[in-house]
């Protein structure tokens, strides 16, 4: 992989393809150094977000107002910006209430408005559906003032421009195959609500915006069976899953079951890898050193990390929140390992995942059901 192709212009677009054993953040912290940018979004999406502000059309000018931008030019760069990234529904709401989908493209908003000579983005494409995908492509192509740099583990054919580095040669998963027990159920039914944020110590108001929900809906389980969680961004996959283990106020939840977050970045509240994942046949499985910070790995070993703390529980229902993303092509094939161990134990798993080729992945060793949620209504 030579970086040292990468010549910004304005308008250009690079797309560098890291190694397996490298982890993107590292690359692209080195790219940022390199070129002397701090215009760099990166795989925690919400890291991304201030959260200072009451409504998504605040926060994406907030940069504009802090450069002084005149408020009637940042009004209407604000709505182009939010129009660009297909969120224009959601101006007034609150940057707590988007969905994990949401707010990439949100983050992603707050960095074009301000126009930086280079963009640095972390897996662009991660927990996207199909038309965030397009809106992302489309924002990214129509910065003629920027030069887009994209560091992800595999190329993304839509979005063009120059690739640097090669396709990373991904093992066909081969695990052996595990057909359910026979014995069936279901989680729910389930109504859930994602409301406006509660007041935080340095607000000075009560936040405000419209409350989402979604239900009530049931989520069929198998035993040592999978059932996918589909549909798009903001549908509420993510919220039903909080509600699925308790959470948000959902009250007490008979045989809780164990919930990987979409972001593994909000679970990893533990000062050793050790104390995340006790399970010493998960760690040795992923290599991990025990005596880590679970914040000192990679987003991708993270998300291997979070899940085997996950499923090292060895609860009867395992919820797994977008669980493919992030990860790099090696450890793509030792998520799949996790699955098949947690399906080995006897739990049934509910999935929330946009890619196909994952859960088809899965379904090579496994019975996968499908459970579709409507779109969403704002």
């Amino acid at each position: 992989m030579d970086l040292a192709r990468i010549q910004p212009t304005p308008g250009s677009i690079y797309q560098v393809l890291v190694e397996p054993s490298k982890a993107v953040e590292d690359v692209a912290a080195q790219l940022a150094e390199d070129l002397s940018t701090e215009a760099i979004i990166g795989t925690d999406a919400s890291a991304q977000i201030s959260f200072l502000r009451e409504t998504c059309m605040e926060e994406v000018v907030l940069g504009l107002e802090n450069a002084g931008v005149p408020a009637a030019e940042m009004q209407l760069r604000g709505e182009r910006m939010l129009c660009a990234v297909g969120l224009s529904d959601y101006c007034e709401h609150n940057p707590t209430q988007l969905s994990g989908g949401q707010t990439r493209r949100l983050a992603a908003a707050t960095v074009a408005i301000r126009e930086p000579e280079i963009v640095i983005v972390c897996e662009p494409a991660a927990g996207l559906d199909s038309e965030s995908r397009a809106q992302m492509v489309r924002l990214l192509q129509a910065m003629p003032h920027s030069c887009i740099i994209s560091v992800s583990s595999t190329s993304w054919p839509e979005l063009g421009g120059k690739i640097i580095g090669r396709e990373p040669f991904v093992r066909p998963v081969e695990l052996p195959r595990i057909s359910p027990t026979g014995r069936t159920g279901s989680i729910g039914p389930l109504t859930a609500r994602r409301g406006a944020a509660k007041k935080k110590w340095w607000q000075f108001s009560q936040p405000t915006g419209i409350a989402f929900s979604v239900g009530p809906v049931e989520i069929p389980i198998a035993e040592s069976g999978v059932t996918w969680l589909r549909g798009d961004n903001g549908s509420g996959k993510t919220t039903l899953l909080r509600a699925a283990a308790g959470l948000d106020g959902a009250g007490v939840v008979r045989n809780t079951p164990a919930l990987a977050l979409q972001s593994p970045f909000d679970q990893a509240v533990f000062s050793t890898v050790e104390q995340f994942v006790p399970d010493a046949t998960l760690c040795d499985l992923l290599g991990l050193n025990p005596a880590d910070h679970p914040l000192d790995l990679s987003s991708s070993r993270l998300r291997l990390a979070q899940v085997a703390h996950v499923i090292g529980q060895h609860r009867q229902k395992v919820l797994l929140d977008e669980p493919d993303t992030l990860l790099s092509a090696a450890d793509r094939g030792l998520m799949h390992q996790l699955i098949h161990y947690a399906l080995q134990s006897g739990s049934a798993l509910v999935v929330a995942c946009h890619d196909p080729k994952f859960m088809a992945e899965i379904s090579t060793y496994a019975q996968v059901e499908e459970k579709v949620l409507p779109a969403p209504q704002c």
